[in-house]
């Protein structure tokens, strides 16, 4: 198989890669929101909706992430704020999407960069609301 078949099947939800499943199932709801009674599909939700249809799975789900500790804060780049991890081989990552227009395009980024650097690749922990932006935490390997 292709290399470009088998991201086509990770970001469709058919295939697999390492630590993808919740990022895979999320997507999925998204995928299926977007499916009308008729059975059509809206060309595409706002970052707004998504995030209102992303809280919506969260509760369901229960995906709400404990607060970080902000005085294990390390530092920040300009996507995430990272903090330590109670286990020293990770680190915890907060990021907003804030560079992506849609919550589905960066929840697909996640899964090509865990492709593609499975010795890295982030795992989904939850998320948390600060006001009225919704943040994902991740766990990353140091």
């Amino acid at each position: 198989m292709s290399v470009k078949n088998e991201l086509q099947n990770i970001i469709s939800g058919n295939g697999s890669v390492r630590n993808g499943n919740a990022i895979q199932s999320i997507t999925s709801f998204l995928r299926g929101k977007k499916k009308s009674v008729s059975g059509a599909e809206k060309a595409t939700f706002s970052k707004v909706e998504e995030t209102e249809i992303l809280i919506e799975y969260i509760k369901v789900k229960s995906l709400w992430f404990r607060s970080i500790d902000n005085s294990k804060y390390i530092g920040e780049g300009a996507e995430q704020k990272i903090y330590e991890s109670s286990d020293p081989k990770f680190v915890l990552k907060r990021n907003d999407g804030v560079f992506y227009q849609f919550w589905s395009d960066y929840l697909n980024n996640l899964l090509l960069h865990n492709y593609f650097f499975p010795h890295l690749a982030y795992e989904l922990l939850g998320f948390s609301l600060e006001g009225k932006t919704l943040l994902r935490q991740q766990r990353a390997l140091t």
